[in-house]
């Protein structure tokens, strides 16, 4: 009886003890997220303020434009990595696997660093060889992209950052190589761990909250994948390398590709309730040449449809009274207006999300917030796939 009551109260102390330690990483993750998205929101706060005071062809303006750009897609990768690592801790992540060159998605996503002006202190190289995997390529490239991330931001400036693709012919490889601080055994072995972090100190310099080493892990072994990490010790950089099993190459390779079609203007429905993004994803499809018709609610989008005949509508779920699915329903229901590509840009972003959205009748699902280019892009690859828009000039249409 007496071992029984030692064992127990050992059991008891050991449960209090796993419960204060996560009660303490639960207070650190929150001291953290609030120091991650107060910086943002500062920069964001202050340039807004400068657009006010300034005219437009001021240098100070034109900074103030870029730093907004550039926390505005900060602060959007910190939601998108907290919402995955949520998916992925419940086991919801949606995954849409197709063969693709592994060395195709990591040369994509170095153009992406590179023209998002990230990489201006540090060299990003890329040395690939044709590689063939089966997987979701966006995670695939979310994966290399955090890598990239994490390589970037603990690397001293005017150093280089190399991305290597390989095969072996039984798996392909992505490592990603720093010379930054390097990483002691006891780090190698905890660095992908949910909310693990370096010590920083109080200036936080390398930022982060301590997910996105997590996520390549989870990410990349749902898809048969493995992931390891390599350091001579602190100083001495890392490399961070990826594996997923090799399919072969496909004997021909696919016809379209939405990164080289050109979009030509369209007359463009969309539809949101929230005044500031719908006005400004107008004025953004407007600077493409597209004819924009805008309508905050379904019952005023279905009046605007049958009076302006749009090639495109671009439809927020989230709607009130009638909402975005219903709208897609009625539009495909019409004979003047059941051939209209249709695009869903919502918030609601899981599986069974876009599973509904394509129930409705809706061609493609994006989630807000959908970056510019990626929206012209989806609008050129509905028009191939529907090929019913007419081809007639913009403003003959409009006219007509």
């Amino acid at each position: 009886a007496a071992a029984a009551i030692r064992e127990r109260q050992t059991l008891l102390e050991r449960e209090k003890s796993a419960l204060q330690e996560a009660d303490r990483a639960k207070d650190e993750f929150i001291a953290m997220m609030s120091h991650e998205l107060r910086n943002p929101l500062a920069a964001l706060t202050t340039a807004g303020r400068l657009l006010d005071a300034l005219p437009p062809d001021d240098p100070r303006s034109i900074h103030a434009r870029a730093v907004i750009q550039r926390q505005t897609g900060h602060m959007a990768r910190l939601v998108e990595d907290l919402l995955d690592t949520s998916r992925v801790v419940m086991g919801k992540a949606s995954l849409r696997p197709e063969s693709f060159n592994l060395a195709d998605a990591a040369a994509a996503v170095v153009q992406t660093w590179r023209s998002s002006g990230r990489t201006a202190q540090q060299r990003l190289t890329l040395d690939a060889a044709p590689a063939w995997i089966h997987a979701d390529r966006s995670r695939v490239e979310q994966v290399i992209s955090n890598l990239v991330d994490n390589a970037l931001k603990f690397s001293p400036q005017d150093s280089a950052v190399t991305i290597s693709v390989a095969s072996d012919g039984a798996h392909a490889a992505v490592a990603v190589a720093d010379r930054g601080i390097g990483l002691t055994p006891e780090m190698m072995e905890r660095a992908f761990g949910l909310f693990v972090q370096s010590e920083q100190g109080l200036a936080r310099r390398s930022g982060g909250m301590g997910i996105g080493l997590a996520l390549v892990k989870r990410l990349t072994e749902l898809q048969g994948g493995s992931v390891a990490v390599e350091s001579a010790g602190e100083g001495c950089g890392a490399t961070f390398t990826v594996r997923f099993p090799c399919v072969p190459a496909p004997a021909t390779l696919p016809e379209f590709s939405m990164t080289t079609v050109a979009v030509a203007p369209r007359r463009i429905l969309l539809i949101d309730d929230n005044d500031d993004m719908r006005q400004t994803i107008a004025a953004s499809l407007a600077l493409h040449g597209h004819e924009v018709f805008q309508a905050a609610d379904g019952a005023a989008a279905l009046e605007l449809a049958q009076a302006h005949a749009p090639e495109i509508a671009i439809v927020d779920i989230g709607l009130p009274e009638l909402d975005g699915y219903a709208v897609a329903e009625r539009l495909r229901e019409n004979a003047a207006t059941r051939d209209m590509g249709l695009i869903a840009l919502t918030g609601y972003g899981q599986a069974e999300d876009k599973q509904k959205a394509a129930a409705a009748g809706f061609d493609e699902h994006l989630t807000k917030p959908a970056e510019p280019d990626i929206l012209q892009q989806t609008i050129a690859l509905v028009t191939a796939r529907r090929g019913t828009l007419r081809a007639c000039p913009l403003k003959q249409a409009s006219a007509s």
